[in-house]
Order: structure tokens, then C-alpha cells, then sequence
């Protein structure tokens, strides 16, 4: 596949929990980087993040360490920005008001349940006569058995002292 060409101007976002770095996550991440220039990357708090999930998540402070020990090993530190996202409205005020990513944001790579909420903001950048972006939708990486890639279907899976990882208490 030929490269997408790039524009430094372009801005692609992309975000997620990314509890447990996996192919899936790999693919999104190396996909936005074919798209744009930058990219900004939201990592859900830890509070957010476990008001989502049937399972605690791991610390805001590791799940970002590890990304962005996959990024300086494949994309150059000044290609990306890491943002703490604590509610979806800040991605509201990101869109519409942070300058950098309201003059130069080219597209959002979401999951396909975040679909409607990104047509939402886009149509809420027109009706301000910003420029609209493009709303790419990647499909759920698929294990070999077909299931959803996951972290949690991977945190399932994972061995701890030669047994399978047990998962923290699910939440209510």
C-alpha cells in the first residue's frame, strides 16, 4: 500500500484506554501516522476509563508509559501528542476551541461505536463555519478464533506464574 501523502498541517486524532498495547491498537496508531503529520492521542483516566470497562483498568501512568514506549520506537516524539481524557466533553472543547486542532485537524480514526459522536462534533464544527473533518472508521481487529481483539481478551489470556491472569473484580 502506497502511503498517504503527507501535509505537516494535518492533525489526525486517534484515542483509547489502551490497557494492554496490542495489534489492534498497533494498527490504529500506525494507521494515523499514515493519514497526518501529528497526531494527538487521548488516553482515558483511570476514572473513566474503569466507568466503561468490566474490568479494572491499569493505571493512567503505566498505560501511557508503555504507549509512548511504542511511539519513540516507531514514530519521531515530535509527531505526537499524549492528552489525559477525562469526560468526552473535553474532546468537544478540543474540537472546537483548542487553536492548534481547530485550524488543522484533517481526520479522527475512531472505533465504529464512536461513529455517531464524531458526526456530531463535526457537524457542530460546520455550524461555527469551521472546516470539517474526515471521520475514518477502523473495524475491530479480530483474534484468530474471530473474537474482538481486546484487553480485556488479552488480559484473559495473559499467563502470571504459569497460570492464566485472573481479572480484578468486575465492576458494578
Amino acid at each position: 500500500m502506497v502511503p498517504f501523502s503527507i501535509h505537516p498541517e494535518r492533525i489526525a486524532t486517534i484515542g483509547g484506554t489502551f490497557d494492554t498495547l496490542h495489534a489492534g491498537h498497533k494498527e490504529y496508531i500506525r494507521l494515523a501516522f499514515e493519514f497526518a503529520e501529528r497526531v494527538w492521542i487521548y488516553v482515558s483516566t483511570d476514572d473513566f476509563a474503569n466507568k466503561q470497562k468490566k474490568y479494572l483498568v491499569r493505571p493512567y501512568e503505566v498505560r501511557v508509559e508503555k504507549l509512548a514506549e511504542f511511539l519513540h520506537q516507531n514514530v519521531d516524539c515530535h509527531r505526537y501528542q499524549i492528552r489525559r481524557l477525562q469526560r468526552m466533553e473535553e474532546l468537544q472543547q478540543d474540537y472546537l476551541e483548542a487553536p492548534e486542532l481547530r485550524e488543522h485537524i484533517h481526520m479522527a480514526i475512531v472505533s465504529p461505536e464512536y461513529y455517531d459522536y464524531f458526526q456530531e462534533l463535526n457537524a457542530m464544527r460546520e455550524a461555527r463555519g469551521l472546516k470539517s473533518f474526515l471521520t475514518l472508521v477502523k473495524r475491530r481487529t479480530l483474534t484468530m478464533d474471530r473474537r474482538d481483539l481486546s484487553s480485556f481478551e488479552v488480559r484473559k489470556r495473559l499467563p502470571i506464574n504459569g497460570r492464566h491472569a485472573q481479572l480484578l473484580a468486575p465492576l458494578a
